[in-house]
């Protein structure tokens, strides 16, 4: 592998042609575009640029090209400005990369968007030294005359660029919360209480988060809301979605009541005078009858905990007068 690095301040370029425009998104693939000598191809890059490290341009010459070395110059810049008059571009940048075509057939490029850029590809690559993050795009890219008297072959030559993304590792893990209304947010400003780790780190509550492709263990942990584990995959310059479901997390009572009693809680008769029952957090009612007698209490629960309760019968014996 050859990578070239292409070093130094160049000045300020204007390009003007016909407008030409690809764009390029993480999922997307290469994307190619034909240019004819002095068209303008504006590259911009789709909402997924996060994920995206770097940019291969291979540019395809044509025969011509060969015949006079040096011709022509490929030539990007950016930043630009630019500006469209009836299909006509005009950009205005810093020159990014000028390098003189001298032979037909295949070149490559690449254009830095991250610190993270893997290593070039396995082709002679050459490679500005600055980087050209995300908020920078598009950018503008020409194939110019650097001399007079272009052959007639050469000045109606098609030069066929194609654009390829270049991944960072990593994916992206956008997770909502489902409450028991059907209500769904992405925030935790509704739903406070619980806690979330990935992979047995504890993170910050938020709605995205880029991790490395593979599985990844999610879980939610609380004591207002039910607990919730679940292993997701995330893949690579992709968005998973995930919803975590909030359901609040019920009390447990534990009952114990006189023999051949009959228990009703908040109206329902429970099966026998023990046992047990879970119950949403909040005021409930229970009732106890044996034979004639009846006793009601109301008591309250909070999410999550556990409760014993003892239903006794009280006998009072006071002294007549």
């Amino acid at each position: 592998m050859l990578a070239l690095a292409l070093h130094g301040t160049l000045a300020a370029e204007t390009l003007r042609g016909p407008r030409v425009e690809l764009r390029v998104d993480a999922a997307s693939g290469p994307q190619t575009a034909v240019l004819g000598v002095e068209s303008v191809l504006l590259v911009s890059l789709g909402d997924n640029a996060r994920f995206i490290a770097a940019l291969e341009i291979e540019l395809s010459s044509p025969a011509p090209v060969g015949d006079l070395a040096g011709a022509v110059h490929l030539t990007v810049i950016a930043p630009i400005n630019e500006t469209d008059r009836s299909g006509i571009a005009e950009a205005v940048g810093d020159v990014l990369l000028a390098q003189p075509l001298v032979r037909a057939g295949r070149t490559f490029y690449q254009i830095r968007v991250s610190n993270d850029a893997p290593a070039a590809g396995s082709a002679a690559i050459m490679q500005p030294s600055r980087i050209v993050p995300a908020g920078q795009f598009p950018i503008a890219l020409s194939v110019i005359p650097r001399m007079k008297g272009l052959s007639p072959a050469l000045r109606d030559a098609d030069f066929q660029v194609t654009v390829r993304p270049v991944l960072l590792n990593i994916g992206s893990l956008r997770v909502t919360y489902q409450l028991e209304d059907g209500t769904f947010i992405s925030d935790t400003l509704r739903a406070p209480g619980f806690t979330l780790a990935i992979n047995g780190a504890d993170v910050t509550v938020a709605e995205e988060y880029l991790l490395p492709p593979g599985l990844h263990r999610v879980v939610l942990s609380s004591r207002q809301y039910i607990d919730h584990a679940v292993t997701v995959g995330v893949e690579q310059g992709r968005e998973t979605r995930l919803t975590i479901p909030l359901q609040i997390a019920l009390a447990r009572v534990a009952y114990t009541a006189p023999r051949d009693a009959q228990v009703y809680l908040n109206g329902t008769p429970l099966d026998g005078a023990r046992g047990d029952f879970t119950v949403p957090p909040g005021e409930h009612t229970i009732v106890v009858l044996v034979g004639d007698y009846s006793i009601t209490r109301r008591f309250r629960v909070d999410e999550g905990r556990r409760y014993s309760m003892s239903i006794l019968i009280d006998i009072a014996v006071e002294e007549i007068k």
